[in-house]
């Protein structure tokens, strides 16, 4: 009867170490969230379907359906420290697989404090790959062969990428340099979003920034001007006659500036209300003009 009761005390610590040994929360608690999430149920809508199951100590993250590749993810739990190793050579699989460890990470997150989609811009800036499982509890590694190594600390509040210097460079542009010239584009840096369009002789570029229009908006405009007319004469002809968003709306030749407006429907689509606009049409004929005087 004694060694039955002395069996029974182990147990009992066993059972108890095991409930409390982790900080965070169940993997169980986690696949519920990730599935619950609004933006996982709204991609289900459309036909990309993700979902995540939770099977003692690996959770596996899955996606189908009729527009999505087929995709299947095991992470590993141990000591709080959740933990995969993947090859994503399939470009389409590599962008869905790394929505879902995104989408994993974030909802992690929320139950160490984070409101939904917070860590978001965070982790899709290049700068999180910097981050160290000791110091951020993050370790995010993608090679140039589209090899993923990923460990989260489930316990961390992993912190937010600092954006107030962040904005739209000349090499953030390299790649749509053809779409600058000709067609339309829509990119982001940090808190600012750009969309541009040419329609016949007009440019149109919309510049959108969180909360309020700043310096970054500004250099993010400077940016475009360079690449659309691939000379530093239109940085100068715009820093000649426009020095600062301070200046608010303002007509010179071939450039009207207008800011905080108010967008129409069709115009350009934020994620939220927290957004501030500004507009710049360009007449590029009238534009070249002036910079081939100088």
């Amino acid at each position: 009867m004694k060694k039955i009761i002395n069996i029974l005390i182990v147990l009992t610590a066993l059972i108890t170490l095991t409930a409390c040994g982790s900080k965070g929360p169940r993997l169980s608690e986690i696949a519920e969230k990730f599935n619950n999430n609004e933006d996982i149920k709204s991609y289900k809508e459309m036909g990309y379907t993700y979902e995540a199951i939770a099977n003692g100590n690996k959770i596996t993250l899955k996606s189908n359906g009729e527009n999505v590749p087929k995709v299947e993810l095991e992470l590993t739990l141990k000591n709080d420290i959740l933990s995969g190793s993947f090859d994503l050579k399939d470009d389409d699989k590599a962008i869905s697989s790394i929505f879902m460890i995104n989408n994993l990470i974030s909802v992690i997150e929320e139950f160490n404090g984070y409101k939904n989609g917070e860590l978001n811009k965070s982790l899709t800036d290049e700068r999180i790959t910097k981050y160290t499982l000791e110091k951020e509890g993050l370790e995010y590694k993608l090679d140039d062969k589209n090899h993923l190594d990923i460990k989260i600390d489930i316990t961390k509040k992993i912190p937010l990428l600092d954006f107030s210097n962040i904005y739209i460079k000349t090499e953030d542009l390299e790649d749509l340099k053809e779409y600058i010239k000709e067609g339309s584009i829509n990119t982001s840096a940090g808190n600012v979003i750009l969309k541009m369009d040419n329609i016949d002789n007009e440019t149109i570029i919309y510049i959108a920034e969180q909360d309020k229009l700043t310096k970054n908006s500004y250099n993010s405009l400077k940016s475009i001007l360079e690449v659309l007319f691939e000379s530093k004469k239109a940085v100068d002809y715009l820093e000649s006659n426009y020095k600062s968003i301070e200046e608010g709306n303002k007509d010179f030749k071939g450039v009207k500036i207008e800011v905080n407006i108010n967008l129409e429907d069709d115009e350009m689509t934020l994620p939220d209300n927290t957004y501030k606009v500004m507009k710049v049409t360009l007449d590029k004929k009238l534009v070249k003009k002036q910079l081939n005087k100088n």
